[in-house]
Parts: C-alpha cells; sequence; structure tokens
C-alpha cells in the first residue's frame, strides 16, 4: 500500500486512507486490516491488478489524458489533500513520469532528493529547479544539433555511395 501511495509511514497510509494512525497500527496488529477501504483505494488510483496479485506489468493502468486533467477517476478517491493538488492526479502523472526514465529506481532517487531540497529550502529548490531547466534545454539543443549532423553525415554518405 506504501507503494501505491507513494508514501513511507504507516501514519502516512493511514492519513491517505482517511483513517487515524493509531486505529490503523491496532488493526494491522489484529489482523484486521481495512481491505474494504484499502480496495476504494487500488480501485480510486487505477492500480493493476495484475500487478497488484502477482507484480507483472506497470502498477497502474493506463489512464486516459482526459481522466487524469478532469480528475474523473473515481468519486471514492482517498481523501490526502495537500493544498490544492489532487492527490490522486499527482501519483499518476509522477508514475507516468517515473516510468520514462531508463532508470526508474533513479529517477525515484532524483525525486527524492528533490523532496529533500524542499523541504530544506524553498528558495534552494527554485533554483535547482532552474538549473535542472535550463540543464534540459541545453542537452535537447544538443541532442537535436547531434541528430541533424548524423542525419547529414547518412544523408553524405548515401551520395558518396552512389556516385
Amino acid at each position: 500500500m506504501k507503494l501505491i501511495l507513494n508514501v513511507k509511514t504507516d501514519a502516512e497510509v493511514a492519513e491517505a486512507i482517511g483513517m487515524k494512525p493509531s486505529a490503523l497500527a491496532n488493526r494491522k496488529k489484529t489482523g484486521s486490516i481495512p481491505f474494504d477501504i484499502y480496495l476504494k483505494t487500488i480501485k480510486s488510483l487505477n492500480v493493476n491488478l495484475n500487478w497488484l496479485i502477482d507484480g507483472d506489468g506497470p502498477i497502474y493502468n493506463d489512464v486516459s489524458k482526459s481522466q487524469i486533467e478532469n480528475n474523473s477517476l473515481s468519486k471514492n478517491e482517498p481523501s490526502r489533500d495537500t493544498g490544492n493538488s489532487n492527490i490522486t492526479k499527482v501519483i499518476i502523472e509522477h508514475q507516468g513520469i517515473i516510468k520514462r526514465f531508463k532508470d526508474p529506481e533513479k529517477g525515484l532517487e532524483n525525486n527524492e532528493h528533490l523532496l529533500g531540497i524542499e523541504d530544506a529550502s524553498h528558495e534552494l529548490y527554485k533554483k535547482v529547479s532552474d538549473y535542472l531547466k535550463a540543464t534540459h534545454d541545453a542537452a535537447k539543443i544538443m541532442q537535436e544539433e547531434i541528430s541533424k549532423k548524423t542525419s547529414k553525415s547518412a544523408k553524405n554518405g548515401t551520395e558518396d555511395g552512389n556516385a
């Protein structure tokens, strides 16, 4: 459940599913885990049942862009309001981003670092974010230039071969 909710502690799980941490701890001790609540959470987050049962496939089922934008995933969404953001939308978008990394574990680790920086200093977090954006933009330009050179070289090589 922690992985699905992208949290680290039982207290965060309790908050996400609308329980008090002590109530969840007691239910875990007595073996009476609130599966009905877990099931609602799993359904609202569009968790892939194949992944849930045997670990195959992505954690979440594909969700259409309009569902994310309109937040039409479920009315039984766990209440974990963090300001004005909608946690379900954020989790689904974040999971999509993490899946795009060549090394998803490193991507997740880097995001954890960013969270730590944001917790330490919002000003520093903004500077790091600006630096990352600038670096990303520069890398994109470099990639485009390399692609142009490769394409040009291939074209020249083809013409030379036919001459």
